[in-house]
């Protein structure tokens, strides 16, 4: 997934993640999400998915291309201290694309999370 910004995105395992970031084509402009549905997954150090579960948004105006990921407290609890990445899968009319994405660093687990 090629964004805006690049760098990486730190995160206490056991808080919520919200990750916003714009889809750009190859020519490096917005990729229009009208319509589109988006898959989303963490990769862990290793590579593998994670199983991770989040909530998409895409962000008016869909022309825009910006996204915005949302995982609970609950979810990244279960990750461990590590570098892990996250991919997306973009179909719009039929065609796919995968997007290789932000990389997240996961410091520490939060002490206070339920």
């Amino acid at each position: 997934m090629p964004t805006t910004d690049r760098d990486p995105a730190k995160l206490v395992a056991g808080d919520d993640c919200h990750i916003v970031g714009t889809l750009l084509d190859r020519a490096g402009n917005p990729l229009d999400l009208t319509n589109a549905s988006i898959a989303w997954t963490l990769l862990d150090p290793s590579g593998a998915p994670v199983g991770a579960s989040a909530t998409i948004t895409v962000i008016d105006p869909p022309s825009a291309g910006i996204v915005n990921i949302k995982l609970t407290g609950a979810t990244t609890a279960t990750l461990a201290p590590g570098h892990y990445t996250e991919a997306l899968r973009i179909t719009r009319a039929g065609k796919s694309s995968a997007f290789q994405g932000l990389s997240i660093i996961v410091v520490a687990a939060n002490p206070f999370a339920h």
